[in-house]
């Protein structure tokens, strides 16, 4: 005979299980990303990590089948979530692509602030990954991302499509 425990119970048992794995943090400069963590399956996912002290860090995230399709897109749709974002990063910042009937993340970003020079600084790691097309060539459908870094450094237009308001 089986007995089951309440949801609730089985919650916070997984909870308390997922904390106690997690390094303990007290800032973010505590913050190392580094063997599994810098994995999924096996494979490299940390892109790059400037360890920025000066309140700008930036954390990227990608899979090299990721990066391929990002090479492949002639559009590149970004955005930033401030909801998502874990503790001591303002935002979650991802690099969307069309793939066939579906819109992929192909990149992940945490970003320390929302300034107009960790955006350059976030595109300058994005290039110096040696993609294959040039990210100034890609047309970029951005939301959250300042005037001025969107005309000084890409062929942007504007779009709603991550805007929830609009969905």
């Amino acid at each position: 005979f089986i007995v089951l425990t309440k949801e609730s119970v089985v919650k916070r048992t997984i909870r308390n299980q997922r904390t106690n794995n997690n390094p303990a943090l007290n800032c973010i400069n505590d913050i190392v990303i580094e063997d599994d963590w810098a994995l999924v399956n096996g494979q490299q996912f940390l892109l790059a990590d400037n360890k920025s002290t000066t309140g700008e860090r930036i954390v990227l995230f990608s899979t090299d089948d990721s990066l391929k399709m990002l090479t492949e897109a002639k559009t590149w749709y970004c955005d930033g979530n401030f909801n998502l974002s874990p503790k001591y990063f303002l935002q979650l910042y991802v690099i969307r692509v069309q793939k066939n009937d579906s819109y992929i993340t192909a990149v992940y970003c945490l970003l320390e602030r929302k300034t107009m020079s960790i955006y350059e600084e976030m595109f300058k790691l994005i290039r110096k990954m040696k993609l294959e097309v040039a990210a100034d060539k890609a047309k970029l459908a951005i939301d959250s991302m300042g005037e001025p870094v969107k005309k000084k450094k890409f062929n942007t237009y504007p779009t709603s499509y991550f805007m929830p308001k609009n969905i």
